[in-house]
């Protein structure tokens, strides 16, 4: 059990990994600039596919992100176990979902503001494993940097409105019987329609 849960953090961080180097490279941050008095500019969010039902996945943070009956709906087990955003320093919290039964497998959905599927469409090349899909609606992308079917984990990432992706990651045990791309998009469609509509 233990080692399950330190590779589904790993899982997570990876993936939060990627989205950090991709607004990095896209930042062209050089530390020549002189420096003055004013505040930067914030940064500005490459804007994504058109969402035409745009949900706040931030302000259900946390094991709010799906609710109980939904989670066991889907065979997870519920209270899910809110985990602290590693990806990014303050953000919303995420929650993990052990799957039911003795498989040592689970699921984390953890939102993300100031991101954009626009950058993994721009860095399509960069990803083993890539697919465009639509899920409850929303546009959404697969994007792993390995072989989801062999690596037993794979990332779905969701646009829930304009500069915020909503990650689910799954990571299942070998002998699961369970399909880690299959876990990770039903999360997510069991998550969307209860979300909070975006202000």
């Amino acid at each position: 059990m233990v080692r399950v849960e330190v590779f589904n953090r790993s899982a997570v961080l990876g993936a939060g990994v990627v989205l950090i180097g991709l607004l990095g490279a896209c930042s062209g941050g050089g530390s020549s600039a002189p420096q003055t008095s004013e505040m930067p500019p914030a940064p500005q969010v490459a804007p994504g596919p058109a969402v035409a039902d745009p949900k706040d996945a931030a302000a259900a943070a946390g094991c709010g992100l799906l609710s109980d009956a939904a989670a066991a709906a889907i065979g997870l087990k519920t209270p899910g176990e809110v985990e602290v955003n590693d990806v990014q320093p303050g953000g919303p919290e995420g929650c993990t979902w052990e799957l039911q039964g003795p498989f040592g497998s689970n699921v984390n959905l953890t939102p993300f503001t100031d991101r954009s599927l626009k950058e993994y469409y721009d860095n399509r090349s960069t990803f083993s494993d890539f697919q465009e899909l639509t899920i409850a609606g929303h546009p959404a992308v697969r994007a792993n940097q390995g072989n989801p079917a062999s690596d037993g984990y794979c990332g779905v990432f969701l646009a829930t409105k304009q500069g915020q992706v909503l990650s689910s990651i799954s990571s299942v045990s070998r002998d699961s019987g369970v399909e880690p791309c299959g876990l990770a998009q039903k999360a997510l469609e069991a998550s969307v329609p209860s979300l909070p509509a975006a202000k």
